[in-house]
C-alpha cells in the first residue's frame, strides 16, 4: 500500500515555498459544435482550440489534468 504522503494531490498542487496554489495546464481541449452538439475534436492547444471554437461557432472545454 502506498501512503499519503507520497501520492499526488488529485485537487490541487501547492508550492512549498508560497504555499500558493498552482495552477494545472489542461491535457487536451474538446471543442463541440454542430446543431445538436454532434461534432468533437480534441485539440492539444489552446489558440487551436479557441480558433475552431470560433470557426464553428462551438464551445472549448477542458480535459484533464487527471
Amino acid at each position: 500500500m502506498v501512503s499519503d504522503a507520497t501520492q499526488p494531490s488529485t485537487i490541487a498542487t501547492v508550492e512549498t515555498d508560497t504555499g500558493r496554489l498552482v495552477e494545472r495546464k489542461p491535457l487536451a481541449y474538446l471543442v463541440i459544435w454542430g446543431a445538436r452538439n454532434e461534432r468533437r475534436a480534441v485539440v492539444l492547444d489552446r489558440p487551436r482550440a479557441d480558433e475552431l471554437a470560433a470557426v464553428q461557432h462551438g464551445q472549448v472545454v477542458p480535459l484533464g489534468p487527471i
